[in-house]
């Protein structure tokens, strides 16, 4: 399900527009706490800082060296509130930043190369495959979730609890398949 971010997608789950949804653990967590009943069937991605997928990244020409350089600028995000906001905010912190003044935006990945070139934004965070499309369009200054921990679930697959315990099976052969897949992936 293609949605604007996470919270869209527990919002298409809880509103039955789609019975299963992939999502992050910010935006799950958020949902819980608003006591949605929801389940989580299975992990899906996991960041290991052994194979880094998302990155901060700034413009090749721009004189930002590590996240502290970022006091006072513009970060680009896919997602408000999400888990590449927290990533972002988490390494500015890890470095020495001061987090209360960087500003941040909505912008999808896809756009990231061009609005750092265009000095919209001072740097963004951009996951696979994003990061290898933009080339040398863009330059890392550090693998972003490795501010949070050296490994973690970065998406979850999830339902409602009410479709969950009205569909063991469809939601067991759902899991298999998601196992299956990933170990084929």
């Amino acid at each position: 399900l293609p949605t604007a971010g996470g919270a869209a997608t527990v919002t298409a789950v809880v509103g039955n527009a789609v019975q299963l949804g992939c999502t992050n653990p910010v935006s799950l967590g958020q949902a819980l706490q608003r006591k949605i009943p929801l389940v989580i069937l299975a992990t899906s991605a996991v960041w290991d800082t052994k194979n880094p997928s998302g990155f901060a990244v700034v413009a090749p020409d721009s004189s930002i060296k590590t996240a502290k350089d970022l006091n006072g600028m513009t970060i680009g995000v896919p997602s408000l509130g999400g888990l590449n906001q927290l990533v972002m905010t988490a390494l500015v912190a890890a470095h020495g930043g001061d987090v209360s003044s960087v500003k941040f935006v909505e912008l999808p990945e896809s756009l990231t190369a061009d609005a750092l070139a265009q000095k919209r934004i001072a740097a963004a965070f951009l996951d696979e495959p994003d990061y290898s499309a933009a080339g040398t369009r863009v330059r890392s200054i550090g693998a972003a979730s490795d501010a949070i921990a050296p490994m973690f679930a970065e998406t979850i697959w999830f339902s409602t609890q009410d479709w969950a315990s009205q569909n063991k099976d469809i939601a067991r052969r759902a899991i298999a398949a998601l196992i299956a897949g990933g170990k084929w992936a």
